[in-house]
């Protein structure tokens, strides 16, 4: 029997891989942080596994995966989160005798998660970034405030760090309208993490290209699609979208670059077209499956199973042609979205930001527009979607319980 095990069920990506992989006959065990994880509440999951967190112990995580490993055979193990396939790499000599690793390749990676060596990269390469410091002290910010703009747009170099036997957290950007937020976002920093970089903020549209590299550095699949919605109105993963036509410039910059760290296997190179002159600006490369993956398999690029084939040594056929103008959207990453305008304008954020009642009417309008895919709900399986909505009420309640009995505890009290 042909067998993957796909992590991160949590995710949107796990489950667009798993509903990919068993159409083609490939069984399919989840495996989760948490019982409330959708995915492995699909009809498409055969075997379920809920394992250690790498946040809370890295090597329990690869005790786990390893023990899974041993019990039955694997063709491919994918991971779609920074956190996992991080915790994957550090140990992909082991892990790579026991199964395929449907991951990039060590040292691409880690150039890839790194913004210091991505944007080094592009700079070497003549691709436009925007202007972006990296100071090593806060008294370094002193040497650059003569040379920086606001607003700007405060990032960790990383989104995962390994840190002693955890996988940590770099966490969410932030923004600076004037110099008293950007010293006070350094002096808040986690010390234990490499302070973030510094980067110019840019008005305009994120634009994404999806991209799969064969061994020998060709590209095997294109796929673009253009973001109608983003969960948070400043930026980031989008809760509506649609696929699009691949703009060439893009395109050529994405091979270059990828080339450039001899990338194989999946990733999602970021940039965002500058309102002001028209312009592309890299952002960064997500070297793993993205959220929004459903829509790419929905048009006709089927990521999951490409990838499933060059992780067991077949050959990829080239998918360069795709449908295009298909929508699909989250529909609880609208309602996140919802909640993002409803929490109000960012510190420091100057861009563009919805108000709370036309964000509503254009969530709620948008189901009866006209047709859409969904990343999650579907009448066929529906478990998916029931699991996530247990999960959206369930969470917080569990995390606020927690967060009481650890005060009595610490009270002496419990």
């Amino acid at each position: 029997m042909i067998r993957a095990l796909v992590l991160d069920g949590c995710i949107n990506s796990a489950l667009a891989v798993t509903r990919s992989l068993s159409m083609h006959g490939v069984s399919v065990t989840c495996g989760a942080e948490s019982v409330l994880c959708k995915t492995l509440y699909s009809k498409h999951t055969s075997r379920k596994l809920v394992y250690t967190s790498p946040e809370r112990c890295l090597s329990g995580f690869i005790r786990d995966i390893k023990k899974e490993l041993i019990s039955l055979h694997y063709d491919a193990v994918f991971a779609v989160s920074d956190k996992t396939v991080l915790a994957l790499s550090l140990k992909r000599n082991e892990l790579e005798q026991m199964a395929g690793l449907a991951i990039a390749p060590h040292e691409p990676y880690m150039k890839a998660l790194n913004k210091v060596d991505t944007i080094t990269a592009a700079q070497t390469l003549a691709i436009p970034v925007p202007k972006t410091f990296f100071p090593e002290t806060i008294q370094d910010l002193k040497l650059i405030e003569n040379e920086i703009f606001y607003p700007l747009v405060i990032k960790p170099r990383q989104s995962e760090y390994p840190a002693g036997d955890r996988i940590v957290s770099g966490g969410a950007p932030t923004y600076a309208a004037n110099s008293v937020q950007l010293h006070e976002t350094f002096r808040n920093y986690n010390s234990q993490l490499p302070l973030p970089m510094v980067q110019e903020y840019i008005p305009g549209q994120g634009r994404g290209v999806f991209a799969l590299f064969n061994k020998d550095g060709k590209c095997a699949a294109y796929f673009a699609h253009k973001r109608l919605r983003d969960i948070r109105p400043t930026g980031g993963g989008s809760s509506y979208r649609e696929s699009a036509e691949l703009d060439e410039t893009l395109k050529y910059y994405t091979e270059k670059l990828l080339n450039h760290i001899h990338w194989e296997g999946v990733a999602m190179v970021e940039f965002r077209e500058d309102k002001r002159d028209g312009s592309f600006k890299l952002m960064e490369i997500n070297g793993r499956l993205w959220n929004s993956l459903a829509l790419a398999v929905a048009s006709g690029v089927d990521f999951p199973y490409l990838l499933f084939k060059l992780c067991s040594g077949d050959d990829v056929p080239p998918v360069y042609t795709y449908q295009k103008g298909l929508k699909c959207r989250w529909i609880m990453g609208d309602i996140r979205h919802i909640i993002e305008v409803f929490r109000g304008r960012p510190q420091g954020y100057t861009g563009d930001f919805p108000k709370l009642l036309p964000a509503i009417g254009n969530v709620v309008f948008d189901f009866f527009r006209e047709k859409s895919y969904y990343d999650v709900l579907s009448m066929s399986d529906p478990g998916p979607f029931a699991a996530e909505c247990i999960a959206f009420i369930a969470t917080p309640i569990r995390k606020k319980i927690t967060r009481l009995l650890q005060g009595k505890c610490i009270d002496g009290n419990f």
